[in-house]
């Protein structure tokens, strides 16, 4: 007896027939994928906290005491990546030094 799955004994004894023009994912579309109207409400709300000195938790969060849910926190963050959060420095209002990566909470986003 062999460690193979039943699966990958399946497939490798009849392989899948190959795709003659493969879509990459990322060039998918799928009902749950956020469009581009959605992307630039949320890309103007992430800017406008980021002007405030705030967040994009915190504009996440006061966009939903608003009663606007467009997205996931996670897909919030995804966005100010693509907007440029990595050219940001995150400065904690507490202690006023630089917050780490995972010293996210509370921070407020300033143009570094």
């Amino acid at each position: 007896m062999i460690d193979l799955s039943r699966s990958t004994w399946h497939y490798r004894t009849n392989p899948r027939p190959p795709v003659s023009d493969p879509l990459p994912q990322k060039h998918r579309a799928y009902p749950s994928r956020i469009d581009e109207a959605d992307r630039a409400v949320i890309r103007d709300k992430i800017l406008a906290g980021w002007e405030a000195g705030s967040s994009v938790d915190h504009a996440f969060a006061a966009s939903w005491d608003e009663g606007v849910m467009l997205a996931s926190r996670r897909s919030w963050w995804r966005i100010a990546a693509a907007i440029g959060a990595c050219q940001m420095v995150c400065v904690s209002p507490v202690s006023g030094r630089i917050a780490g990566r995972d010293d996210r909470q509370g921070c407020g986003f300033i143009a570094g």
